[in-house]
């Protein structure tokens, strides 16, 4: 048997590890999301202010872009745009320094 590199088994331990706990914020959003649009409901009989309403709403919506988003990272997914945003981020804090450093 080949040996393994211990570091490739622990990244990989790793990913298995955040796609189990990918999978198992599944029903923990579905619950929240039908506990938050039952709330909505209630309080749409109660007739509500518009405002409390909409707040209520955007907490599922954007659960649901950043469960969609952390999936979609996840699975190596994610569009070319957004790739290499850590690394250009990077790059613009050490830009940012070197020009500050330069008028001091």
């Amino acid at each position: 048997m080949e040996h393994i590199d211990q570091s490739k088994v622990r990244r990989a331990r790793k990913r298995i590890e955040l796609i189990k706990n990918w999978y198992r914020l599944i029903p923990v959003y579905v619950i929240g999301t039908f506990t938050m649009l039952g709330l909505v409901y209630l309080m749409r009989l109660n007739d509500e202010p518009n405002f409390i309403l909409i707040i209520l709403m955007t907490g599922p919506i954007l659960w649901w872009v950043f469960f969609i988003v952390q999936g979609l990272n996840l699975f190596g997914k994610m569009p070319k745009f957004m790739k290499n945003w850590e690394m250009r981020q990077i790059q613009k804090y050490i830009k940012r320094e070197r020009v500050q450093t330069d008028y001091q």
